[in-house]
């Protein structure tokens, strides 16, 4: 009787285990999202973005790292102009209105694209004063960011509202990407989508 309240308190436990992983039960969609990066004033000014949400990864504290969000872009310049990335532009500010303040740039070996060029890097939020993301009204998000085509500023915001999911995604499902957070039936998860953006040239 022992051996088996062991073995059931040892099954137990690796559930619990199983169910948390490095990433928050957030899910963003879609992925990628593209915007366009235009102005009427300058026909010559033309790129785009295109927009992933990675996740919400948990602190680790061996790293130093806290909680964040981590979001993943390509940016491409098809006009005539050189474009320029303004990487302080980039800002997150959740549904109530909290900004997550500058982000780390991770990738973004130059700022400037030439015609032709592109550009694929990261940009992680870390969360305001510890907070958890349940404390951070994660049921809207707002992402922004300024690009340049040689003194044309164009402004883009993104809008991101959160989704129930009616199913859990399983262990290492390869259709949901590589942030597995939902490891099996037992587990069930919040997902957040993206719904539209703004353009403020």
């Amino acid at each position: 009787m022992k051996l088996l309240t062991h073995a059931s308190i040892v099954a137990a436990l690796a559930l619990v285990t199983a169910c948390r992983s490095a990433w928050y039960p957030y899910r963003f969609a879609p992925a990628p999202l593209e915007v366009s990066l235009d102005t009427p004033r300058a026909p010559d000014a033309k790129g785009r973005a295109l927009v992933t949400v990675l996740g919400i990864r948990r602190e680790d504290l061996d790293v130093g790292r806290p909680d964040q969000v981590e979001i993943r872009m390509r940016i491409e310049n098809s006009g005539a102009r050189k474009l320029t990335i303004h990487r302080d532009s980039f800002r997150l500010v959740t549904a109530t209105m909290e900004d997550l303040g500058e982000p780390f740039v991770v990738g973004l070996e130059r700022d400037d694209l030439a015609t032709g060029d592109s550009a694929v890097f990261d940009v992680q939020f870390a969360l305001t004063s510890g907070k958890k993301p349940n404390e951070l009204g994660i049921d809207g998000l707002n992402l922004k960011f300024e690009v340049d085509f040689e003194g044309e500023l164009v402004g883009t915001g993104i809008t991101f509202e959160r989704r129930n999911e009616p199913y859990p995604y399983y262990w290492h499902d390869p259709f949901h990407g590589p942030f597995y957070d939902s490891y099996g039936p037992w587990c069930v998860h919040t997902h957040v989508g993206i719904v539209g953006h703004a353009r403020d040239d």
